[in-house]
């Protein structure tokens, strides 16, 4: 097996990854029925990056954008179901290894860093007690109080 059908076999892990994800994301978490338009985008850049990869366009540059954009699809996956509730940040593995059985190091290193940035940086909305703004009416004496009439 050449690099070149090395390369053009691990992309249509892809594939596997946006048909699995578009079959068994809306069944175990409902919430994701109405962005499941990003996966079949998904599916779409896949078909091109196939194109390119065989008919050897992009050089270096393909690798690196058909990376972030696996990265950028499964960041918002992740990000969208909660990293603890779903097992997609597993992929994150995934995705690197694949990347960089198939890229140069240089790439592979790279998109590690990007990918490793990715999910460190922002880990969606905060939970923590403080993090929430809790108005309260200012009370003045008269309005702070109310006392009840009694007889």
């Amino acid at each position: 097996m050449t690099r070149d059908e090395l390369k053009f076999r691990a992309a249509l892990s892809r594939f596997a990854v946006g048909v699995i994800a578009l079959a068994v994301l809306p069944t175990f978490y409902p919430e994701t029925r109405r962005h499941v338009w990003v996966w079949f985008l998904y599916l779409a850049i896949a078909a091109v990056e196939q194109v390119l990869i065989r008919k050897h366009i992009g050089g270096r540059v393909r690798p690196v954008v058909s990376g972030l954009v696996d990265l950028a699809v499964l960041t918002y996956t992740v990000h969208g179901l909660g990293s603890v509730v779903t097992p997609m940040a597993s992929l994150y593995l995934f995705a690197g290894v694949a990347n960089a059985l198939v890229t140069s190091p240089r790439v592979a290193w790279t998109l590690a860093i990007v990918g490793g940035s990715r999910t460190t940086r922002w880990s969606g909305p905060s939970t923590r007690a403080g993090s929430r703004s809790r108005r309260t009416r200012p009370t003045s004496r008269r309005s702070g109080r109310r006392r009840s009439r009694t007889r």
